[in-house]
């Protein structure tokens, strides 16, 4: 049996338009309202998962978020524990299987099924306060972070993963404009490659079970077709599905794009200019920061765009990327976790972690910073994000599975093992054979 999460994601990216527009309201201190005030006269020392605080434009997470805490909560200190983001959420699992205590976690979006179906966490109205969860997100966020009416989660940011190029590379290769279409893009790839050959066109995923899933459905979107119909029936293998993958193969094939490359990968040849394209989330600004690119480099080293189309006309398809904060049922002290949470969403240290990561926070009041206003940059993704939806195995407790079925098919038909009709045929029927 499998639980089927609902459709609240596609909000989010309503939500996001509000993040530019703007509310009013008082400052940095988000806490106020919250009930996880408590004090504790007994030292507990809490625990912190988080993948990010492990990444290169991340050390503001201890550096700052959780030594500013710390300082200010003695008897409750919490020490971080991080784990490459491809292991966290089995790490996750693991240990709340093991009944092993846990405290708090940043978790991804499609990471909030598999983990409430464990009836693992928290429901935060029981720890916060809903008057103050409501005053300080929208409503669409907050979804986000609901199934079957319990708040589990809080979002730490929300945007989407977009398509990214390097202006310098395309006006060397002769490309005066970001491609809007499939042609356009497919033109452009092949300057790339025969005016830079050592420059991979497009660095597309084509290693990492969930990063391949990532890359194909927003393309697979974009072809027209979909993992499932609206009744829940597999259609990956329908004409618009084979045409989506026929076409990827006929970019690895031209050389545009190579296989072993993962999101991790790709950033990084993307930092050294060896990439003209790739997909990443709006933290990939911060990647590239942190390698020893200034802010003012970015116009010419790295801008969002839309994903092309395939005919003008046609609506650009994206996948909604989110981080919530969860709390344990584990948890050695659930209120003080919760309250944990409500510190790392105070408007000084949203802002600060804005400006090391690229996150952009999503409290009402953190977001009327200028910094988060006028940021060119930031605006790219939120418009990327007014067309973005959740992927759509993320509705599954399988999701995991069913990314990794995706991923192997996927690389069996690019490297010629399978025809793209048998590679998404077979992914239908173990999709289906997973769900049964």
């Amino acid at each position: 049996m499998f639980k089927k999460r609902t459709k609240h994601l596609l909000l989010a990216a309503v939500m996001m338009t509000s993040l530019i527009a703007g509310c009013s309201s008082n400052g940095n201190n988000n806490d106020s309202n919250g009930k996880g005030s408590q004090s504790t006269d007994k030292k507990t020392e809490l625990t912190f998962v988080s993948w990010s605080s492990e990444e290169s434009s991340g050390q503001i997470i201890k550096d700052l978020m959780v030594k500013s805490w710390n300082d200010e909560n003695q008897n409750a200190p919490v020490n971080v524990i991080g784990y490459p983001w491809k292991d966290t959420l089995q790490q996750l699992i693991i240990k709340t299987t093991s009944k092993e205590k846990l405290d708090i976690a940043q978790i991804q979006s499609s990471w909030l099924i598999p983990l409430a179906d464990q009836d693992v966490l928290v429901d935060l109205n029981t720890v916060l306060d809903p008057a103050w969860m409501k005053s300080t997100f929208s409503e669409a966020a907050l979804k986000g972070g609901q199934v079957d009416g319990h708040q589990y989660a809080l979002p730490w940011t929300i945007a989407a993963i977009a398509p990214l190029y390097n202006p310098e590379l395309l006006e060397k290769a002769g490309v005066d404009k970001a491609p809007t279409t499939i042609a356009e893009f497919e033109d452009a790839l092949k300057k790339v490659k025969e005016s830079i050959p050592d420059v991979v066109p497009y660095a597309i995923s084509t290693e990492s079970a969930s990063n391949i899933s990532q890359d194909f459905q927003a393309w697979l979107w974009t072809f027209g077709g979909h993992v499932f119909d609206e009744n829940g029936n597999v259609i990956i293998n329908n004409e618009n599905g084979v045409k989506a993958l026929q076409w990827l193969k006929d970019l690895k094939d031209k050389d545009y794009i190579q296989m072993g490359v993962n999101r991790a990968a790709a950033r990084d040849l993307f930092g050294l200019n060896q990439a003209a394209f790739y997909d990443d989330s709006i933290v990939a600004r911060g990647f590239q920061v942190s390698k020893g690119f200034t802010m003012e480099d970015m116009p010419s080293h790295m801008v969002p765009m839309q994903r092309p189309v395939l005919k003008e006309g046609d609506t650009p398809r994206s996948i909604l990327w989110g981080h919530y904060l969860v709390v344990f049922k584990s948890s050695k002290a659930p209120d003080k976790s919760a309250e944990f949470i409500q510190h790392l969403l105070k408007d000084d240290l949203s802002i600060a972690y804005f400006k090391s990561a690229s996150v952009p926070p999503v409290t009402s009041t953190a977001k009327e910073d200028p910094i988060i206003k006028n940021d060119s940059y930031v605006n790219a993704y939120l418009d990327v994000a007014q067309n973005s939806d959740p992927l759509e195995t993320e509705n599954f407790t399988q999701v995991s599975a069913l990314d990794n079925i995706i991923s192997e098919e996927f690389q069996a038909a690019l490297l010629d093992a399978k025809s793209p009709q048998k590679a998404l045929d077979d992914a239908a029927a173990r999709i289906a054979d997973t769900l049964k």
